[in-house]
C-alpha cells in the first residue's frame, strides 16, 4: 500500500513538474508587450486631436468624415515610422489600435456605406506594436492606399520617399491638421443643413401657392358655372 501511494506521489510530482515547464516555455515565447506609458506631449497633443475627430465623426454619423479620421490615424503610424520614432510609434500604435477597438460597433456600422472603412479599421487592427517591432516592419504595415485617403499633412510625413525632417513636420503639424479637418467636416454638415433647410422651405412655400391657384381656379369655376 505504501510502494502505490509512493508511486501516485511521485507520478503527481512528474505532471506537476511537467505543467510547469510548460508554462515557462508559452512564456518565454510569448511576443513581449510594447510599454504603452502615455506618449511624449507633443505627440499626445496630435493623438488627442486625432481621437477627437474620429469620435465626432462617429457622433455625426457621417461616413466620409470618418473615413477621413482613420486614415490620418493610420497615417501618423507610418509617419512616426518614417521620422525614426520607433518606441513612440509602439506606443501610439497600442493607442490606436485600443481606440478602433472601443469603436468597432458604430465603425463597422458605417462601413456599409464606404467599403473603404472595413480596409482601414482592419490596417490599424493590423498594426506591429510588440517591443519586437522594427521600422522596416511599420513602415511596410501601412498601405499606400490608406495614406491617399489622409489629409495632405499626413500624406506629406507617411508617403514613401519622406525624409525624418518631413515627417517630423508633419507630426508638429497633426494637430492643427486633425482640427482643420474636423472645422470643415463641420462646415459641410452646416451647408448641407442650409440647403436641406432652403429646398424644405421652398417645396412648403411651392405647396403653399399650388394650394391657393387650385382655390383661386375652383372659384373662378364655380362662378362661371353658375353665370356670376
Amino acid at each position: 500500500m505504501k510502494k502505490l501511494l509512493f508511486i501516485i506521489a511521485a507520478i503527481a510530482a512528474l505532471v506537476f513538474v511537467g505543467c510547469g515547464s510548460k508554462s515557462k516555455t508559452k512564456t518565454e515565447t510569448a511576443e513581449p508587450l510594447v510599454d504603452t506609458t502615455e506618449l511624449a506631449p507633443d505627440l499626445k497633443l496630435g493623438f488627442d486631436a486625432l481621437s477627437t475627430q474620429l469620435t465626432n465623426a462617429l457622433k455625426s454619423n457621417d461616413a466620409e468624415s470618418v473615413t477621413k479620421a482613420l486614415a490620418n490615424l493610420t497615417a501618423m503610424y507610418k509617419t512616426l515610422a518614417n521620422s525614426g520614432q520607433l518606441d513612440e510609434l509602439k506606443r501610439y500604435g497600442m493607442l490606436a489600435k485600443n481606440l478602433v477597438e472601443e469603436y468597432a460597433g458604430e465603425i463597422k456600422n458605417l462601413a456599409t456605406e464606404i467599403p473603404a472603412i472595413s480596409k482601414l479599421y482592419s490596417n490599424i487592427e493590423a498594426l506591429p506594436v510588440s517591443a519586437n517591432t522594427t521600422l522596416d516592419e511599420a513602415k511596410a504595415a501601412v498601405s499606400d492606399e490608406a495614406i491617399s485617403m489622409a489629409s495632405e499633412t499626413f500624406q506629406k510625413g507617411a508617403q514613401a520617399g519622406a525624409t525624418a525632417e518631413a515627417a517630423a513636420e508633419a507630426l508638429k503639424n497633426a494637430p492643427a491638421a486633425a482640427k482643420e479637418t474636423m472645422s470643415e467636416a463641420l462646415t459641410d454638415t452646416k451647408e448641407t443643413a442650409n440647403d436641406a433647410a432652403k429646398s424644405a422651405k421652398k417645396e412648403m412655400t411651392d405647396a403653399v401657392n399650388n394650394t391657393k391657384a387650385a382655390a383661386s381656379d375652383a372659384a373662378k369655376n364655380a362662378k362661371n358655372k353658375f353665370g356670376l
